[in-house]
């Protein structure tokens, strides 16, 4: 009688522990924020070039140009056309201060390429100079052919420099001549290689952006000066904790912009979308371009630089075929420093 009144309270004990654990369950889910929201793509509000544009992926190469991607994707929505991001990235890496340059040379070295930027910066540069180029006049893709194989902008730029220092070989010159074939298409090779060579007072940057501007010819088009560069940070204080204040919220930002139909630039750690090193690590630039709700939770879709690869990490949902990949609000929130869109 005792072993069987011991066996009834354990199992009443039991199914007491159960029923209070699925009641904490489902009080758990009731009190989750609702993390769904209004699905909107701002390429649905675009002509249909930049609807286009925007559907394919776009490629920086082998050099750290993301943030000049970044803001060709926010200049060419204002614009309504098209513009080539070599042309707005040489245009910024040429007019970079002595102390900008000094900054680089202390990272990388005095014979480094110049690269890494900001995305507001890279859009005022071009209001400043009151103009772009169009895909058409000057390439948007950083990659080319050479031969059999493919080559990429900073490949090219090494290439163009050992071509001024009288160090080009064979290998050498078949990059650069593909190169300029490519990126100066309306330009003679010749004539080209005889201006670097020329003009060595001219910084490589400086040279080539002015062999961009000679090559882009008629397929130049202006950028207003009316256009305001909004800017906002990441707060440091996330929700749930004290002060913590929502207009402040880098999402929110985000959300607000995507409301209007804004293209939004993106400053971000990217070690928490992928592991991979290099120009895939690290500072990082991109743009948001539409949301919806996966599996309850708001989800961003980010337009990146880095053509169809998807060496993303686990939950990071990659969109091949656009250059694109998913990223949930939690992520997007911890990983943005800073957005960047054009009113």
């Amino acid at each position: 009688m005792k072993t069987t009144l011991v066996k009834i309270l354990s199992i009443f004990t039991l199914l007491s522990v159960l029923f209070l654990t699925s009641q904490e369950a489902s009080a758990s889910q009731i009190n989750m924020p609702d993390e769904s929201c209004e699905a909107l793509d701002v390429r649905d509000a675009m002509n249909p070039e930049l609807h286009d544009f925007f559907m394919k992926p776009s490629e920086q190469g082998d050099i750290g140009w993301c943030f000049g991607y970044a803001a060709t994707d926010v200049l060419s929505q204002s614009i309504g056309k098209p513009v080539s991001s070599i042309y707005v990235s040489v245009n910024y890496i040429s007019r970079l201060t002595s102390v900008g340059k000094w900054a680089r040379e202390l990272l990388n070295g005095k014979a480094a390429t110049p690269e890494a930027g900001f995305i507001a910066s890279a859009i005022n540069e071009a209001k400043d100079l009151g103009q772009v180029c169009t895909s058409e006049g000057v390439p948007y893709q950083g990659v080319f052919k050479v031969n059999s194989y493919i080559s990429r902008t900073g490949t090219f730029l090494t290439n163009l420099q050992r071509l001024r220092d009288n160090k080009c070989e064979k290998s050498c010159e078949q990059v650069v001549d593909a190169g300029i074939k490519y990126f100066l298409s309306s330009l003679q090779v010749a004539d080209v290689k005889k201006y670097l060579i020329s003009n060595p007072q001219l910084s490589l940057e400086k040279a080539f952006f002015s062999l961009l501007n000679s090559s882009c010819g008629n397929n130049r088009v202006a950028v207003s000066q009316n256009i305001n560069v909004e800017t906002a940070i990441q707060s440091t204080l996330q929700p749930g904790q004290p002060h913590y204040d929502a207009s402040k919220d880098i999402v929110n930002k985000i959300d607000s912009a995507l409301e209007k139909n804004k293209v939004v630039g993106l400053e971000y750690n990217a070690g928490h979308i992928t592991a991979a090193g290099g120009t895939m690590g690290g500072f990082h630039a991109s743009t948001i371009i539409a949301r919806k709700t996966i599996d309850k939770m708001c989800h961003y879709l980010v337009r990146n630089s880095w053509g169809s690869a998807c060496n993303y990490r686990s939950g990071i949902i990659c969109e091949k075929e656009q250059g694109a990949y998913w990223v949930d609000k939690m992520t997007l929130r911890k990983m943005a420093s800073k957005i960047v869109w054009i009113n």
